[in-house]
Protein backbone atom coordinates (compact mmCIF):
# COMPACT_ATOMS: atom_id res chain seq x y z
CA UNK A 1 0.00 0.00 0.00
CA UNK A 2 1.38 3.38 -1.02
CA UNK A 3 1.90 6.11 1.56
CA UNK A 4 0.88 9.67 0.73
CA UNK A 5 2.85 12.47 2.38
CA UNK A 6 1.04 15.64 3.36
CA UNK A 7 2.23 18.74 5.24
CA UNK A 8 1.71 18.92 8.98
CA UNK A 9 1.83 22.45 10.38
CA UNK A 10 2.99 23.61 13.80
CA UNK A 11 1.65 26.50 15.83
CA UNK A 12 2.36 30.05 14.68
CA UNK A 13 5.14 31.25 17.02
CA UNK A 14 6.63 34.73 17.54
CA UNK A 15 10.23 35.43 16.57
CA UNK A 16 11.98 37.56 19.21
CA UNK A 17 13.30 40.65 17.43
CA UNK A 18 13.07 44.25 18.66
CA UNK A 19 12.52 46.58 15.71
CA UNK A 20 10.98 49.55 17.55
CA UNK A 21 12.41 52.85 16.20
CA UNK A 22 15.17 51.03 14.27
CA UNK A 23 17.25 53.65 12.44
CA UNK A 24 17.57 53.76 8.69
CA UNK A 25 20.64 51.94 7.40
CA UNK A 26 23.32 54.44 6.43
CA UNK A 27 26.33 52.24 7.13
CA UNK A 28 27.22 48.66 7.95
CA UNK A 29 26.53 49.32 11.65
CA UNK A 30 23.20 51.17 11.51
CA UNK A 31 19.74 49.96 10.65
CA UNK A 32 20.34 46.24 11.24
CA UNK A 33 18.81 44.07 13.96
CA UNK A 34 19.13 40.31 14.51
CA UNK A 35 16.56 38.10 16.15
CA UNK A 36 17.18 35.69 18.96
CA UNK A 37 18.00 32.28 17.51
CA UNK A 38 15.10 29.84 17.34
CA UNK A 39 15.93 26.38 18.68
CA UNK A 40 14.59 23.60 16.46
CA UNK A 41 16.07 20.73 18.48
CA UNK A 42 12.73 19.83 20.12
CA UNK A 43 10.20 20.37 17.31
CA UNK A 44 12.54 19.07 14.59
CA UNK A 45 10.68 20.93 11.84
CA UNK A 46 11.84 20.19 8.32
CA UNK A 47 11.21 23.83 7.34
CA UNK A 48 9.50 26.95 8.64
CA UNK A 49 7.51 29.66 6.91
CA UNK A 50 8.36 33.12 8.19
CA UNK A 51 5.71 35.85 8.19
CA UNK A 52 5.79 39.41 9.41
CA UNK A 53 5.35 43.10 8.94
CA UNK A 54 7.22 46.30 9.72
CA UNK A 55 6.16 49.93 9.51
CA UNK A 56 8.13 53.08 8.77
CA UNK A 57 7.85 56.11 11.04
CA UNK A 58 7.40 58.48 8.07
CA UNK A 59 7.23 58.33 4.31
CA UNK A 60 9.82 55.84 3.05
CA UNK A 61 11.96 56.87 0.13
CA UNK A 62 10.46 55.36 -3.02
CA UNK A 63 12.04 52.12 -4.23
CA UNK A 64 14.03 51.59 -1.03
CA UNK A 65 13.77 48.28 0.78
CA UNK A 66 13.35 46.39 3.98
CA UNK A 67 15.52 43.29 3.72
CA UNK A 68 15.52 40.06 5.66
CA UNK A 69 18.64 37.94 5.82
CA UNK A 70 18.62 34.47 7.32
CA UNK A 71 21.25 33.03 9.62
CA UNK A 72 21.79 29.63 11.18
CA UNK A 73 24.23 27.50 13.09
CA UNK A 74 25.84 24.33 11.81
CA UNK A 75 27.28 23.45 15.22
CA UNK A 76 24.36 23.68 17.64
CA UNK A 77 24.69 27.40 18.37
CA UNK A 78 28.41 28.00 18.92
CA UNK A 79 28.87 29.95 15.67
CA UNK A 80 26.35 31.39 13.22
CA UNK A 81 26.44 32.35 9.57
CA UNK A 82 26.71 36.02 8.55
CA UNK A 83 28.51 36.88 11.80
CA UNK A 84 25.28 36.74 13.82
CA UNK A 85 25.36 36.09 17.57
CA UNK A 86 22.04 34.29 18.09
CA UNK A 87 20.72 37.11 20.33
CA UNK A 88 18.02 39.76 19.84
CA UNK A 89 20.54 42.56 19.40
CA UNK A 90 21.98 45.23 17.17
CA UNK A 91 23.77 43.64 14.24
CA UNK A 92 26.90 45.01 12.61
CA UNK A 93 27.28 43.92 9.02
CA UNK A 94 30.78 42.39 8.78
CA UNK A 95 31.39 43.10 5.10
CA UNK A 96 28.59 43.98 2.71
CA UNK A 97 25.07 42.86 1.92
CA UNK A 98 26.37 41.21 -1.24
CA UNK A 99 28.15 38.58 0.87
CA UNK A 100 25.14 37.75 3.04
CA UNK A 101 23.37 34.46 2.42
CA UNK A 102 19.61 34.06 2.02
CA UNK A 103 18.40 37.55 1.22
CA UNK A 104 14.73 38.51 0.80
CA UNK A 105 14.02 42.10 -0.39
CA UNK A 106 10.82 44.08 -0.36
CA UNK A 107 10.31 47.32 -2.26
CA UNK A 108 8.56 50.11 -0.35
CA UNK A 109 6.13 52.48 -2.00
CA UNK A 110 3.55 53.49 0.63
CA UNK A 111 3.57 56.12 3.37
CA UNK A 112 3.19 54.95 7.01
CA UNK A 113 1.86 51.60 5.95
CA UNK A 114 2.90 48.30 7.43
CA UNK A 115 4.71 46.24 4.83
CA UNK A 116 3.80 42.59 4.99
CA UNK A 117 6.34 39.90 4.23
CA UNK A 118 4.50 36.94 2.76
CA UNK A 119 5.44 33.47 3.93
CA UNK A 120 9.15 32.91 3.34
CA UNK A 121 10.30 29.29 3.28
CA UNK A 122 13.53 29.31 5.29
CA UNK A 123 14.99 26.28 3.53
CA UNK A 124 14.09 27.46 0.04
CA UNK A 125 15.52 30.96 0.65
CA UNK A 126 18.68 29.56 2.26
CA UNK A 127 19.20 26.77 -0.27
CA UNK A 128 19.05 24.12 2.45
CA UNK A 129 17.37 20.72 2.36
CA UNK A 130 16.33 20.76 6.04
CA UNK A 131 16.00 23.39 8.74
CA UNK A 132 19.10 23.73 10.94
CA UNK A 133 18.99 23.12 14.68
CA UNK A 134 19.25 26.87 15.40
CA UNK A 135 18.29 29.69 13.05
CA UNK A 136 17.17 33.33 13.00
CA UNK A 137 16.61 36.45 10.91
CA UNK A 138 18.46 39.71 10.41
CA UNK A 139 16.32 42.71 9.48
CA UNK A 140 17.74 45.66 7.56
CA UNK A 141 15.84 48.94 7.49
CA UNK A 142 16.74 50.56 4.19
CA UNK A 143 13.52 52.56 3.92
CA UNK A 144 15.09 56.01 4.23
CA UNK A 145 13.30 56.55 7.58
CA UNK A 146 13.43 55.12 11.10
CA UNK A 147 10.86 52.45 11.91
CA UNK A 148 7.73 53.32 13.85
CA UNK A 149 8.10 53.56 17.66
CA UNK A 150 5.19 51.21 18.43
CA UNK A 151 6.37 47.66 19.11
CA UNK A 152 3.15 46.07 17.82
CA UNK A 153 3.78 47.57 14.38
CA UNK A 154 6.72 45.19 13.84
CA UNK A 155 5.89 41.54 14.25
CA UNK A 156 7.59 38.44 12.87
CA UNK A 157 6.57 34.84 13.44
CA UNK A 158 7.10 31.40 12.00
CA UNK A 159 5.08 28.26 11.43
CA UNK A 160 6.88 24.94 11.34
CA UNK A 161 6.23 22.40 8.61
CA UNK A 162 6.83 18.65 8.55
CA UNK A 163 5.66 15.91 6.23
CA UNK A 164 3.43 13.19 7.63
CA UNK A 165 2.60 9.90 6.01
CA UNK A 166 -1.13 9.17 5.71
Amino acid sequence: MATTFKPSYGTNTAITITLTSLANSTSLSLGYRQSAAVDNSTNLFGDVHIYGHAQSNAAPTANNTYTIFLYWSNDGGTTYTNGASGSDATYTQPDSDANMVARVDSVLTAVNQAFNFPGISFCRAAGLLFLPQKWGIIFKNGSGQALDGTAGHHVFSYQGVNLQGV
